[in-house]
C-alpha cells in the first residue's frame, strides 16, 4: 500500500512562534472519499505498522514539530484491535523523541443502552496519547442541555473512559443542511445563497419595495441551542430543507455545554473553510 504523506502545513504557519504546531495526518483529502482500506492493510501488518509508526515520528521530528495528530476515519470495526496496537507504538516513539500524539475518533454512538466506538477504543487509546479529540459532526440540537441528550450524555460516558484534561471537542464552524433527517455541512454563505438576490423597485409615489428573488422563507431560531435557521419551502409551501446557520453565538452555546465538563479544550477542524 501507499505509504507516502503529501501535502503542507497551513499558511501563515511560524515554527518559531510560540504555539504548538501538530499536523493533522489523514486518510483522505476530501471527508466523502475516505481511505479505510489503505490504512487496514498497514495497521493489520506487524512490519508495516511498525514501518508506519517510525516514518511517521521521523516526519514530525525533522518537521520540528511539537507532536502529530491522527485522523484515520470510518475504519472497520474489525480494526480496532489493530489501531490500538498502531496508536501505543507510534505514542512509545513519540514520546521517546520528547513529541506528542492526539487521535481524532468519531463520536459515540448509544445502542440500545450502551456506549459503542466501532474500531476506536476510546479507554486504550485515551491511555495512549495526549489528545483524544471527539470529533462532533452531529446535529446541532444534539449540544442541548439535559442528561438524556446525545452529547452531555456521551461525555459524562466519555470522562470516565478518558482523562477529562485530554479530551477535546471537536467542534464545526460550518453551517449544516437538512433534508429528511440527514445533515450536510455548508458554508454560511451557501445556506443563504437560495434565497436569492435582492430586487428593488420604485413606486410612483417613490415608495422604495426591497425583497429576495429566491426560494419562500421562514426564519426562526431553536432556543434551546441558541441557532437560528432558515426553512425553504417548495412551491407547496412544504418545507424543503432547513439551514441551521452557525453562528457565534450557536458556537459560543456548543463551547459552554462542554466547558461544564473541564474537557481539555475545543478543537474547530474545519475554520478554515
Amino acid at each position: 500500500p501507499q505509504r507516502t504523506l503529501v501535502g503542507n502545513p497551513a499558511p501563515g504557519v511560524d515554527p518559531q512562534a510560540s504555539y504548538n504546531i501538530m499536523p493533522v495526518i489523514r486518510n483522505f483529502a476530501d471527508p466523502r472519499a475516505t481511505d479505510p482500506d489503505t490504512v487496514s492493510a498497514i495497521i493489520s501488518n506487524r512490519e508495516l505498522r511498525t514501518e508506519h509508526a517510525q516514518q511517521l515520528t521521523a516526519f514530525t521530528s525533522a518537521g520540528g514539530y511539537q507532536g502529530v495528530m491522527i485522523d484515520y476515519r470510518d475504519l472497520p470495526d474489525d480494526q480496532r484491535a489493530s489501531f490500538s496496537a498502531f496508536i501505543r507504538e507510534l505514542s512509545d516513539n513519540l514520546r521517546s523523541a520528547e513529541l506528542k500524539l492526539g487521535v481524532i475518533v468519531p463520536s459515540a454512538q448509544n445502542i440500545d443502552g450502551r456506549w459503542q466506538t466501532g474500531a476506536y477504543d476510546w479507554r486504550t487509546l485515551g491511555a495512549a496519547v495526549d489528545y483524544l479529540e471527539i470529533d462532533f459532526d452531529l446535529a446541532p440540537t444534539a449540544f442541548a442541555a439535559g442528561d438524556d441528550r446525545l452529547v452531555e450524555s456521551m461525555i459524562r460516558w466519555a470522562v470516565g473512559e478518558v482523562n477529562r484534561y485530554k479530551l477535546v471537542g471537536g467542534l464545526s464552524t460550518l453551517s449544516q443542511r437538512e433534508v429528511n433527517g440527514q445533515f450536510t455541512p455548508v458554508s454560511y454563505d451557501d445556506a443563504l445563497a437560495p434565497l436569492g438576490d435582492v430586487q428593488w423597485e420604485v413606486s410612483a409615489s417613490n415608495q422604495l419595495t426591497l425583497s429576495l428573488d429566491g426560494f419562500n422563507a421562514i426564519p426562526g431560531i431553536d432556543t434551546t441551542v441558541q441557532t437560528p435557521f432558515v426553512e425553504y419551502l417548495n412551491e407547496n409551501g412544504v418545507t424543503a430543507s432547513r439551514m441551521w446557520l452557525t453562528t457565534g453565538e450557536a458556537l459560543r452555546f456548543r463551547m459552554d455545554a462542554l466547558s461544564l465538563f473541564g474537557l481539555g479544550g475545543v478543537a474547530f477542524p474545519d475554520l478554515l473553510n
